[in-house]
């Protein structure tokens, strides 16, 4: 009878221990889960920040509208902060399933593919949200230039200079304008 108890426990325990890194695994990827809708649907929401920041910047050149791109930029600097953070997170619960997989019992190919495709979708999120921060960062520099160059073309045309270059500035922000939106 001891020795029967003794196997109970010992088989309870077992299973505990079996169940804990199963557990611990599911919890993982239920936190990947989130974090990966949470990813998504920020991400959508920054790339149409980005957007309006074109057609609102493309809507005060072409139209005269003033626009309110103080607000905008900093939206898009707290939103990338917020963005950077969450990819942060997910990738540290990624690391954290790659050691789990050890600790599981069993055949452990659902579990590496299961790993393998939440460490696929945190990479193409993050080179989402870079070509999109890329973009927008792209876009505020040819604004800053050509502004600046607009200003210096107009003391230039001032002067009797030939206005050339000023046209050439113009068809290149046409073209960006363009590829932008």
């Amino acid at each position: 009878m001891n020795r029967s108890f003794g196997n109970n426990l010992y088989s309870t325990t077992n299973s505990r221990m079996s169940s804990a890194p199963a557990t611990d695994w599911e919890d993982l990827r239920k936190q990947a889960r989130q974090l990966e809708n949470e990813i998504d649907t920020k991400l959508m929401s920054f790339s149409k920040l980005c957007s309006n920041y074109v057609a609102r910047d493309h809507l005060s050149n072409h139209h005269g509208i003033d626009s309110p791109t103080t607000s905008t930029s900093s939206s898009f600097e707290t939103m990338s902060i917020e963005v950077e953070k969450l990819l942060e997170r997910l990738s540290d619960i990624n690391k954290c399933m790659t050691d789990a997989i050890p600790t599981l019992l069993g055949p452990n190919t659902a579990a590496t593919h299961t790993l393998q495709r939440h460490h696929e979708i945190c990479q193409d999120y993050r080179r989402e949200f870079e070509r999109t921060k890329a973009n927008i960062r792209n876009f505020q520099t040819r604004e800053d230039l050509l502004i600046n160059n607009n200003n210096n073309n107009s003391d230039m045309n001032s002067q009797g200079l030939s206005s050339r270059r000023q046209d050439y500035y113009l068809r290149e922000m046409g073209h960006l304008n363009k590829n932008i939106l």
